[in-house]
């Protein structure tokens, strides 16, 4: 879904944005934006979510750059070599 924030506009489209995690539950954008948290994982203890959280935004910044069309297709080539 396309989002009418200016800081994730045509110009600066938000998979080209770095995640920052909190050190707890959640993730957001090197702007301040807020991506992601894993405060509602109730079953989780507060180890894991902060785990979950880390990963989050380890995998984000992981494919930086990389649009949801690039990652469907790397994860299907890898499925693929299975």
């Amino acid at each position: 879904m396309a989002s009418n924030n200016p800081l994730f506009g045509h110009n600066n489209p938000m998979h080209h944005q770095g995640a920052k995690w909190d050190g707890h539950r959640s993730i957001r954008f090197g702007s301040g934006e807020g991506l992601a948290t894993v405060a509602y994982s109730y079953l989780l203890s507060d180890a894991e979510m902060w785990d979950a959280a880390e990963r989050i935004s380890l995998l984000w910044n992981l494919h930086v750059g990389e649009s949801n069309d690039d990652l469907r297709a790397a994860l299907k080539e890898r499925s693929n070599e299975a």
